[in-house]
């Protein structure tokens, strides 16, 4: 992540887990640059990665482990956690 001030300039988020290659979660990025880091943008960034999802029969528990993994990660980069 990069940061002015309290703003996200940019960065990367990877999701690994999610398929067979680490998945580029273009949609968490696009959500949280350009804003600060808080509670709500986190959330709009957790709520960014699964939006959509579509998990197989077995493993449609990764959808809310993804959606807390992120809010805890974003949150610890933002200071919040």
């Amino acid at each position: 992540m990069q940061f002015e001030g309290e703003g996200v300039t940019g960065g990367r988020v990877v999701l690994s887990g999610a398929a067979p290659v680490p998945w580029r979660a273009r949609a968490v990025e696009e959500a949280i640059i350009g804003r600060p880091l808080d509670a709500e943008t986190i959330a709009s960034g957790a709520e960014a990665a699964v939006k959509g999802a579509r998990p197989l029969e077995h493993n449609g528990y990764k959808v809310d482990l993804f959606r807390g993994l992120l809010e805890e990660e974003l949150g610890r980069i933002g200071g919040l956690g």
